[in-house]
């Protein structure tokens, strides 16, 4: 599963949420509009160690370095 959203004030402003590996995610943030991408993912000891698994991301309308995200499995 991949998804890609584009922050509403700043079309340059991408990120992307994919699978890697067999059961781990990773969450990824271009400012160039998707020539260079930048870890974001957040760690493991605040998603309590559930991989990351992604299941949505939304970026905030007003801050494009505000991401939302619902993850699968449980975390606090």
């Amino acid at each position: 599963m991949i998804q890609v959203k584009v922050a509403w004030n700043d079309p340059n402003t991408i990120y992307r949420a994919h699978k890697i590996g067999s059961r781990n995610y990773q969450i990824r943030k271009s400012n160039d509009g998707g020539t260079t991408w930048a870890i974001c993912t957040p760690p493991s000891s605040v998603t309590n160690n559930n991989s990351n698994r992604v299941k949505y991301i939304e970026v905030d309308d007003e801050n494009r370095d505000k991401l939302w995200c619902i993850l699968m499995g449980g975390q606090s």
